[in-house]
């Protein structure tokens, strides 16, 4: 649910549909009806090695990383995949970009 994910689950009402949460941090209170939503938590930093191992073990013999510094989870995968990269002895560009796909593939 993105950035405003949080935000919108505090404020889930009994009668709104059931949701499914993707956060990049805990909820940070109970949520006010557990019975009608399922929380997901991504470890950002872990996708991010996990991506450039992928990436090396194909073959890649150099890292691009397309996000936005400005945002916590974008931030920590670049991170992750960075760790992956100075491991490797290769080298990792980071590219600037929105957080969609029009713009992933523009970048």
């Amino acid at each position: 649910v993105g950035l405003a994910g949080s935000r919108i689950l505090r404020h889930l009402l009994p009668a709104d549909p059931p949701v499914v949460g993707l956060l990049d941090e805990p909820l940070g209170a109970p949520a006010p009806h557990p019975d009608r939503m399922s929380l997901l938590m991504v470890e950002d930093r872990f996708a991010g090695r996990a991506a450039a191992r992928r990436a090396l073990a194909d073959g890649a013999r150099r890292l691009v990383f397309v996000g936005r510094d400005d945002i916590a989870a974008s931030r920590l995968r670049c991170r992750g995949a960075r760790d992956v990269a100075e491991k490797a002895g290769v080298g990792l560009d980071f590219v600037p970009c929105g957080m969609n796909y029009g713009a992933g593939r523009s970048a």
